[in-house]
This record gives structure tokens, C-alpha cells and sequence, in this order.
């Protein structure tokens, strides 16, 4: 038998990122976006690209709404 994949990272509550850097592409919506909202929650340091600049921004509005910084942004 064959291990099972490791479970994405919202299934393992042990998992530290507490100051690491986590770079997200897809960041805007979905997975991506869930995927970045639960890493600011564990305290890491979060980046996310998307394809537009309009579903970048509308993302990080999201994800500011629940907390996180924006520390630098270009255009």
C-alpha cells in the first residue's frame, strides 16, 4: 500500500508558519484564496499573484477584511 498525500495545510493544526514567508500563485479566488487566508490566520507572511490586477486587489480587500496587513503593493 501506498502512503496517502500529506493533507493540505488546514488539516494539520501542527503546522508552524508563525514568521515564514508562504508565496501563493492562484491567490485570488478558491483554493488559492483559502489557502492564504488560513496562513495569515497562523501568522505567516503572505504573497499572492494572481492574473488581473483587479482580482489581485479584490482579493487582498478580502483578505485585509479578515485581518492582514498590506504591507507594499505595486501595479
Amino acid at each position: 500500500h501506498r502512503q496517502p498525500a500529506p493533507a493540505a495545510m488546514w488539516f494539520r493544526p501542527k503546522l508552524d508558519l508563525a514568521g515564514k514567508h508562504v508565496f501563493i500563485t492562484g491567490g485570488s479566488s478558491g483554493i488559492g484564496l483559502a489557502l492564504a487566508a488560513e496562513a495569515i490566520k497562523r501568522k505567516a507572511n503572505v504573497t499572492i499573484a494572481a492574473r488581473t490586477m483587479a482580482t489581485l486587489e479584490t482579493a487582498a480587500k478580502q483578505l485585509q477584511d479578515q485581518g492582514a496587513q498590506q504591507k507594499t503593493g505595486s501595479k
